[in-house]
């Protein structure tokens, strides 16, 4: 009990440094934030199959929520797509930090549930 109370903690940490800094991002920026219509689709094409299997019904529901949202909206698809070569250097840094952080993070969950299983 204590492991996955240890490891539920953990958890919420990553998520509000990881919230944190994209708030302190998004405010220091004063660009207006336009959301990336693809990425729902993308996403919403993996938790709503990823849901039901694992009993998770709020994942299957999030998971139809951005499915639709981003199909609704695919005459938007392009509009916020950005290629690697289309980054300047400032923002591929950025996200290659943003990347070997979750990769971590995933290491890292991966262990625990290893280790704990």
């Amino acid at each position: 009990m204590a492991d996955w109370l240890f490891l539920s903690v953990f958890i919420l940490g990553i998520i509000v440094v990881l919230l944190g800094v994209f708030l302190w991002n998004w405010k220091k920026s004063n660009k207006e934030f336009k959301p990336d219509y693809y990425t729902l689709f993308i996403m919403g094409m993996i938790w709503f199959p990823l849901g039901i299997p694992l009993k998770n019904y709020f994942l299957s529901v999030m998971g139809l929520v951005f499915f639709a949202v981003g199909l609704a909206n695919k005459d938007k698809w392009k509009e916020n797509r950005k290629n690697w070569n289309d980054l300047n250097d400032k923002e591929k840094k950025q996200r290659m930090l943003i990347m070997s952080i979750l990769g971590i993070v995933v290491l890292v969950g991966f262990l625990f549930f290893v280790l704990v299983a």
